[in-house]
């Protein structure tokens, strides 16, 4: 289809389980014009065995002799028409830079791919090398290619600038403050380190820049960040006051007791040192018993420390050492010595024994105050005394989207009927196979070779408007459901459940779960929450997969089932990850009265927690409690995320009865 006939669309009512859905209005992808450069290059799809093992080839290469040269001048010659050949050529550019000069290629690259995010990468990577090498006449000569007004990312800048000052060149003042600025704010160190000594060693740090470093020492003061300051030293060295400052960060690092000396107290850089050290003070310092903390704000209150920074350092302490302090000491001193995170953590502890928590609700900011979950336990604590106040909380938090809402719906006896309005029909799916023949094929090839890093990295050069989800429709059409989950949360579409939740691998969730106590939509929730659809999804805990098991897990999942298991590349297939994530959640809900927040706890930190924390709570909480005081932050949010995503797969997905919350579930004690 023509893009520019989107705009024509109309927002239309849709009828669907007796909701009106309306049609958003759809916009045309925003840099058609740029893509569209690529629709002339070969599209061809009958070499991947050739590409995936030439790249492999490539990665086991550590530097290039005749013999490895010429092999490899082979295999991309055989690959000139491969639709993945200029991604292919890009990752041989970037780690043989001189036995691949860019200036040989660049052509091709802004002939068919300008602007797109692997170009700028590779210039970048190979300004990079250059500009460590003193390489600087090629990245001239390569910029000269590229144009002043090309896209360059900080990398090149960096890289670019600092060829530029080297070889007497004229440059852009503006942009080289601008840059030197950047880099600093967003750590660009080693990407950056010879800008900046080439910037010190011209004499090019003025007034303006000082200040830049100044607060860069002060904002990297503390933590794995003060090795930072080290790789700046010749920015640093620019300015004795700065120098000083540095050599303060280093000694408040070593003995944070200088703080309590107040050594700078009319400089504003110096104090925000010490504020970003009151951890490591409260460290110093140690815990022991509750005299330590007595001891902790006597021992502040009588130093020489600047006065609005002695509430900070005994909050610090306070929160540092919370699990350790007994909550009666704690609480004499809580309205004064606080924070957000340790009022949090006392509601929830107040909540677990039963305790009044109204106090500390209203102790927290306005903003935390007026959070659905807040309001939602600020109304079930005027219950009793003020039912017509907390009647009005609960019909506030009604009309919010989540777990909370559900929740008030639940107590108030009330139809969950927000969500209902944050169903739309998507925008019409674009025919990308003829408006971008070789950004479809490219994206197709990289998900049938199982590479959803590549898949995402080429499907965000697609740029929309936050509100066109006609790409997500098609990403959703095409069973690439990773690719448009991951657009919703680019154009932040948290209010359009559609663009969020697609009816993802429907037919085998349909199947796999037809025989088991889990339900299709709960278990799509589970996997949407895991890995957000990308089946080659690896956690930092080495959890694999749609469905993220970790191995031990899917071992003993697949013996239960008597399916074969040789390893964790098993757990890549969607359809295999789909069956033992669905067994698996089966046995943990036929294992738990079929209640789903049990289910959630147990897939998320192991069966084990359950009959932990079920013993924590003895037998003494609703439903909503136990859950509020699900002690680890992730597995609690874990548990709100997959009960709430259920519901709105239930609506999503046309189900006459959605439940929002189980009467079983509901109405045990936990």
């Amino acid at each position: 289809m023509n893009f520019k006939k989107l705009l024509s669309l109309s927002t239309l009512p849709l009828f669907l389980s007796g909701l009106v859905i309306g049609v958003a209005q759809a916009n045309p992808i925003l840099n058609y014009s740029e893509l569209k450069l690529s629709n002339s290059y070969p599209i061809k799809t009958s070499n991947s065995i050739l590409y995936e093992n030439t790249l492999n080839f490539v990665n086991n290469q550590k530097a290039l002799n005749a013999e490895t040269k010429a092999e490899l001048d082979g295999r991309l010659s055989a690959l000139e028409n491969y639709v993945l050949y200029p991604i292919l050529l890009a990752e041989v550019i970037k780690k043989f830079p001189f036995d691949y000069p860019l200036n040989k290629y660049l052509d091709l690259y802004l002939t068919y791919f300008p602007s797109s995010n692997f170009t700028i990468s590779l210039v970048g990577s190979v300004f990079y090398t250059e500009s460590n090498n003193g390489d600087y006449y090629s990245i001239l000569s390569q910029y000269q290619q590229l144009g002043e007004n090309y896209p360059y990312n900080l990398v090149a800048n960096c890289a670019l600038l600092d060829a530029q000052i080297n070889s007497n060149v004229s440059y852009n003042k503006t942009k080289l403050k601008d840059t030197i600025s950047q880099a600093l704010e967003y750590r660009y160190i080693n990407s950056c380190k010879s800008l900046f000594n080439t910037y010190a060693s011209y004499n090019l740090v003025d007034t303006e820049d000082q200040l830049v470093v100044k607060q860069f020492i002060v904002n990297n003061s503390s933590g794995n960040n003060i090795k930072l300051l080290d790789q700046v030293s010749s920015l640093i060295n620019t300015d004795d006051s700065n120098i000083a400052l540095y050599d303060y960060v280093k000694v408040v690092n070593d003995t944070p007791a200088v703080i309590l000396e107040n050594r700078y107290k009319d400089n504003k850089y110096y104090r925000e040192v010490d504020q970003k050290n009151l951890r490591n003070l409260a460290k110093m310092f140690g815990f022991q018993d509750d005299n330590s903390y007595l001891d902790y704000i006597s021992y502040i209150n009588s130093s020489n420390m600047q006065e609005e920074l002695k509430e900070q350092a005994i909050v610090e302490y306070a929160d540092l050492y919370y699990y350790k302090i007994s909550a009666s000491t704690l609480n004499n001193f809580i309205a004064k010595y606080h924070n957000d995170r340790i009022l949090e953590l006392n509601i929830r502890r107040a909540i677990l024994n039963k305790q009044d928590y109204l106090a500390y609700i209203n102790l927290l900011s306005e903003e935390k105050q007026n959070s659905a979950e807040w309001l939602y336990w600020k109304a079930k604590a005027l219950e009793s005394s003020n039912p017509r106040q907390a009647k009005a909380l609960f019909d506030k938090v009604l009309n919010t989207q989540g777990f909370y809402g559900m929740l008030a719906a639940k107590t108030l006896n009330k139809p969950y009927k927000i969500i209902n309005s944050l169903v739309y029909k998507l925008d019409k799916a674009p025919d990308l196979s003829h408006e971008l023949p070789w950004y479809y094929t490219a994206i197709k090839e990289a998900d049938s070779l199982n590479n959803s890093s590549l898949a995402l990295l080429l499907w965000r050069n697609l740029e929309t408007d936050k509100d066109y989800t006609g790409l997500i429709n098609w990403s959703y059409e095409n069973n690439l459901y990773y690719l448009g989950v991951n657009s919703s949360i680019r154009q932040g579409l948290r209010d359009n459940l559609v663009a969020r939740f697609p009816d993802a691998f429907s037919s085998a969730f349909a199947s796999k779960t037809k025989n088991l106590s889990v339900t299709k939509t709960f278990a799509q929730a589970i996997a949407r929450q895991e890995s957000a659809w990308n089946y080659n999804a690896v956690s930092s805990a080495k959890a694999y997969g749609l469905m993220q098991f970790i191995n031990a897990t899917a071992k003993k999942t697949a013996s239960n089932m008597g399916l074969t298991y040789t390893s964790y590349k098993n757990l890549f297939d969607p359809q295999y990850s789909i069956s033992l994530g669905t067994y698996h959640l089966s046995e943990l809900l036929d294992s738990n009265d079929n209640n789903r927040a049990l289910a959630a706890i147990g897939y998320n930190a192991g069966p084990r927690r359950i009959s932990q924390w079920l013993n924590n709570a003895n037998g003494r909480l609703n439903f909503d409690e136990f859950v509020a005081t699900i002690p680890f932050t992730e597995t609690r949010n874990y548990v709100m995320n997959t009960i709430a995503f259920d519901y709105y797969n239930q609506i999503i997905q046309g189900n006459r009865s959605p439940v929002t919350i189980y009467d079983h579930e509901w109405n045990r004690k936990y």
